[in-house]
């Protein structure tokens, strides 16, 4: 006789088949406690029918404390019969795909408890329907009318004159002149002193600036800069003004006297330090994070003894000393991630070969304080009064991005490039400024916060306008006298031009206390933005070694 071929199906299509003897084989003749769970409210499906939307699976309501659920999902048709079970498809959510567009859809849950299972199904889901198209895309946007071009208004005037024409008031060939501006369709804008002359940023109107005029007319020509749409003008806008001497300079004033070629000689122990770190000087590493670098060895050129040779009675030598955490936490790394001092050979002044001593303050850290590197000295003899004259001229040379770091910050930008303090109640500063929109020396006296309330007193500062070289070696001198009374005296000169002769007292509101530190050049702004200071042909001394200030260049 034939063999009868077995059907095989699956435990997906056996679980779904026995929906429909669920309620029939729920145990209701079983005790009390012992039956399987007991279908009150049949399960059901949420959710929209639509291709790429979920469908939701509820359960029902049960009696007879069901332990688990198990949910078993199925392809039907559109009248929600010749259900096929859908592989893999077990959770409480279904995610409707192109496959079941034109079908409906219906879930079968399995409810057990200690005492068996019983199967329920939910009625069919509505027809899955396709997914709506996706809207068009937007009409492609038409390009931007083209930038206007730059302009600058007709209102460039010089100082409150209201004319196109200024005079050098005092006609000595130099003056400070207020130029008022206006511009539209840009940015910012630059001053040019003088034709063929570099364009320099101008801050905002008015501005301040500084022109030597001599006894002939210059011209000042102010341009507009955009830079924010990324737009270049070739020939941009401008507008010039002529500055000429007072009263034609018919009568010229005198020239200046010349410049002393040569330093009045000054007795031997007036020389505190000179050298310019040439061979056989060196600087101890940099291996702690607020820590000092120790100056060693001996000039070769000018027999100076870094070694031996200490300043005012201080028991340590001469140094640099590097700041990053101050009292905050140290950042990771190393210290020479954030500053070096280091003794490096350079091109010098004129263009030749030279060693340099190079302060170097590289990235920011990430603590709330300050960041500094300074060269210079501690822990000098209280009791002294060796420290209340002093004279310092070096040769420096800072970053040539200073101005643009400077921009940047705008009037919140300072650096310390020289200060001496005393124990606790005073302190002279010079700093780089931007107030004017260019970087500028700055020096102030003051008594850097001791006050009772917190706040410095500031004794007297001259906020200068004089511009700080930054894309050359200039030659700096420093000198002043402490003295309470009118004897008091603070000199700052740059390449023999006096810029700060400032007369009176020096010494603050305590009298009593002498120098405590100094740092004849350092790198040091709460900005904490990178930047470095070289230095070269260094000299210290007790005193001016000529008779009227600004004396020669280094020798």
């Amino acid at each position: 006789m034939p063999r009868r071929r077995r059907r095989r199906t699956s435990l997906g299509a056996i679980a779904f088949l026995a929906i429909v003897a669920s309620a029939a084989s729920s145990g209701a003749s079983s005790p009390p406690g012992k039956s399987p769970p007991v279908l009150r409210t049949p399960p059901s499906i949420a959710g929209v029918a639509v291709e790429g939307k979920t469908l939701t699976a509820d359960p029902g309501e049960w009696s007879g404390r069901v332990k688990k659920y198990a949910f078993y999902w199925a392809r039907c048709d559109a009248g929600g019969g010749a259900c096929s079970p859908i592989s893999g498809a077990r959770g409480v959510t279904f995610l409707l795909s192109a496959t079941d567009v034109g079908k409906t859809l219906r879930v079968t849950v399995i409810a057990t408890n200690k005492n068996g299972s019983t199967v329920a199904t939910s009625a069919p889901s509505g027809v899955v329907a396709s997914a709506p198209a996706p809207p068009p895309p937007p009409p492609a946007l038409a390009p931007p009318p083209p930038a206007p071009p730059e302009t600058v208004l007709t209102s460039v005037v010089c100082g409150a004159t209201g004319t196109a024409s200024c005079r050098d008031g005092n006609n000595n060939g130099g003056e400070s002149i207020l130029v008022t501006y206006s511009i539209t369709n840009a940015d910012s804008a630059e001053i040019q002193l003088g034709a063929g002359q570099p364009w320099k940023p101008l801050g905002a109107s008015p501005a301040g600036s500084w022109v030597d005029a001599s006894c002939s007319a210059i011209t000042i020509s102010v341009r507009a800069k955009r830079s924010s749409d990324g737009a270049v003008d070739a020939s941009p806008a401008s507008q010039a003004l002529t500055v000429t001497p007072y009263g034609g300079c018919a009568s010229p004033p005198p020239p200046p006297p010349p410049a002393p070629t040569t330093d009045v000689p000054p007795p031997p122990t007036d020389v505190l330090a000179k050298s310019g770190f040439e061979a056989a000087v060196s600087l101890a590493p940099n291996d702690d994070w607020n820590d000092w670098q120790w100056l060693s060895g001996v000039d070769q050129a000018t027999g100076f003894d870094w070694t031996n040779k200490h300043l005012w009675g201080s028991p340590w030598p001469w140094g640099v000393l590097s700041i990053v955490c101050g009292s905050s936490p140290c950042p990771t790394g190393i210290p020479s991630d954030y500053v070096t001092s280091t003794i490096e050979t350079v091109t010098g002044y004129n263009g030749q070969s030279t060693r340099a001593l190079k302060l170097h303050s590289k990235k920011p850290n990430p603590n709330l304080c300050c960041q500094q590197v300074g060269f210079g000295n501690a822990q000098l003899d209280l009791s002294s009064s060796l420290s209340r004259d002093y004279y310092m001229r070096a040769r420096w040379k800072v970053n040539p991005d200073m101005q643009t770091q400077a921009t940047s910050l705008g009037t919140a930008y300072w650096r310390q490039t020289w200060v001496y303090k005393t124990a606790n109640r005073n302190r002279i500063q010079v700093d780089i400024a931007n107030h004017p929109g260019y970087v500028h020396w700055y020096v102030q006296s003051d008594d850097f916060g001791a006050s009772a309330s917190g706040v410095p007193t500031i004794y007297w500062a001259e906020d200068t306008r004089v511009g700080v070289p930054t894309d050359r070696w200039f030659t700096i001198e420093i000198a002043y006298h402490r003295a309470p009374d009118s004897t008091g005296r603070f000199f700052l000169g740059v390449d023999g031009r006096t810029v700060v002769d400032h007369r009176g007292p020096t010494m603050g509101s305590a009298l009593w206390e002498e120098v405590n530190n100094v740092a004849h050049a350092e790198v040091y702004t709460a900005n904490k933005l990178p930047g470095y200071l070289l230095v070269d042909d260094l000299e210290v001394r007790n005193g001016p070694p000529c008779a009227t200030l600004p004396c020669a260049g280094p020798q």
